[in-house]
């Protein structure tokens, strides 16, 4: 799941699985704060013990992900084995440091039994991907899913007990592009002002709908 900060991807894994997934099903969270790349993978291995310590001791042994290692990772992924339903998340992925990031998801991609999925969550990597193969093992939700149409945002505002006009939801829509984080800002500009803000940048809505209403 990739989009910017505050595009509301982790907090749809989570009422997802809270919502939808039977409580059967075990569930790991990894979530980086910036740690050293070798204790990040550290953590991420150990998230294997539960259902395959194999796996994770093998995975362990060959350290922090390395491109001469990438084919190495896939191999082991591919026979993993997890015999119950789980569901592996790693959060944060953009604060794990790395020149191969997406070389990287796509090794994990190879993982090799029906019961074990893994979420990888992460804001807008700047890393291209590699190449132009289509890789059908990753299924990539992006901000395009995540960020809401006119309508949703409408519905969004109703919700919240606020009606505007087509014309104000018109130029909300061209300031956020539908960003729930942005749409949040306007919220709070409306309530304070009773209009919505033209700001196309982020920066410029939170000093308008935060800094500048607060006392020195």
């Amino acid at each position: 799941i990739e989009a910017p900060s505050g595009a509301g991807k982790t907090t749809a894994v989570r009422e997802y699985l809270k919502e939808y997934i039977p409580q059967s099903v075990n569930e790991y969270w990894y979530t980086a704060i910036g740690e050293t790349p070798a204790r990040v993978w550290e953590y991420i291995y150990d998230a294997f013990y539960p259902f395959d310590s194999e796996t994770a001791e093998a995975l362990k042994y060959l350290g922090t992900p390395a491109r001469e290692t990438l084919g190495d990772i896939a191999r082991l992924l591919k026979s993993c084995r997890c015999e119950a339903p789980t569901v592996l998340v790693i959060d944060n992925y953009q604060l794990i440091q790395s020149e191969i990031q997406r070389e990287i998801i796509s090794a994990l991609s190879y993982n090799g039994s029906p019961n074990l999925h893994i979420v990888i969550i992460t804001q807008e990597l700047d890393l291209p991907a590699p190449g132009s193969t289509y890789n059908s093992r990753i299924l990539t939700i992006g901000k395009d899913t995540l960020f809401f149409t006119a309508r949703e945002a409408e519905n969004y505002f109703r919700h919240i007990g606020l009606r505007i006009s087509e014309e104000e939801l018109k130029n909300v829509m061209v300031s956020t592009e539908g960003w729930i984080a942005a749409l949040c800002l306007q919220v709070i500009h409306y309530r304070t002002t009773g209009n919505f803000d033209n700001a196309a940048k982020i920066t410029l809505l939170v000093k308008t709908a935060i800094w500048d209403h607060l006392s020195d």
